[in-house]
Parts: C-alpha cells; structure tokens; sequence
C-alpha cells in the first residue's frame, strides 16, 4: 500500500501557571546556563533589592524561614518562598527568564498561543506579550500578592488556618 498526506505542524502554545509550582532553586539552572536567563534575574534582583527591599536570589536560593522587608517581618515554616507575595515575584522572573532563554536559543514560536492560571496570566502577558515593562510587572504582582498574604489571618509562624480544596466529581 502507498499513501500521501499533507501535515502541518501542530500549533504551540506556551501555559504559564498558578503558584504551586515554586520550589527553592528555581531558575538557578537556567541562572547558569544562560546569559539570557541570568539578565532577567539579575535586572529582577537590581529591582527587589532596590524597590522592594529584598534579595529575590536569596529568596530563591535559599528559602530562609523568615526575612525581614522594610518594617514587616515574613514568616513560613517552609520558607518565605511559600508566601503569596514572594511567591508571584519568583514566578514572574522565572516565566521571563525561560523566554528568554528560549529566543536568545532561536527555539522560541512567536506564532504561538498563550495562556495563565492566576498569576500565570500576568506572567504570560507580561513575559510573552510585552504588556507590562518587566519591572513594572514585579511590582504589580509583589502588590498583588502582599493584599492576597494579608487577606488571610495568620498565626506567629506564618501559618494560617485555610487550605486549598479541588473538588473534581468526573474523578469520584
């Protein structure tokens, strides 16, 4: 049997995510792999260091279970990088900094769709569409996650008493 068939390739789509994804170090391999890479983070630590009071390397290297920033004192069990606002700060670094990588590789589809869950939408639009200068991205979402942090009560270890429930009724 013989056969002829025109394909084409299927389309690409890049999917920024939700917090859930951090874990300490990450990004770093990128950080030391890529000159690309390592000028997001570094312009990403000129601004948390300069701007917001903090080093977002340190934060991602080593987790520390408290950091003091400016007046307020940040707490977690398992780390500060667990906390909304230092969490969304990272991801959004992160996010540029793999597209960056990606051009500066020629291995980046500029004809490619995107998308983002939660903070994975402003990463999206600010990595891959340019909406926001990067900066001005760090600075929304360090915002943004600083009134989501102090939406819930917390107890002296930074803990609180909510959690998180996924409910999927197709699975019971």
């Amino acid at each position: 049997a013989r056969a002829f068939a025109d394909v084409s390739a299927l389309r690409t789509a890049y999917v920024f995510p939700g917090q859930g994804i951090q874990w300490k170090g990450m990004g770093m391999d990128g950080y030391e792999r890529s000159m690309a890479a390592r000028d997001v983070w570094d312009r990403a630590e000129a601004f948390t260091r300069g701007t917001l009071g903090f080093s977002l390397l340190d934060v991602v290297s080593n987790n520390p279970t408290r950091l003091r920033v400016g007046d307020e004192v940040h707490v977690h069990p398992e780390g500060v990088l667990n906390l909304t606002q230092f969490t969304q700060v990272a991801m959004a670094t992160f996010a540029a900094a793999q597209v960056a990588e990606l051009r500066a590789e020629g291995a980046f589809d500029e004809t490619a769709v995107l998308a983002g869950h939660s903070i994975g939408e402003y990463n999206a639009l600010a990595a891959i569409g340019g909406v926001l200068r990067f900066e001005a991205t760090l600075g929304l979402v360090w915002a943004r996650g600083t009134a989501m942090h102090h939406l819930v009560p917390r107890d002296d270890k930074g803990e609180s008493k909510f959690r998180l429930g996924v409910i999927r009724p197709h699975l019971a």
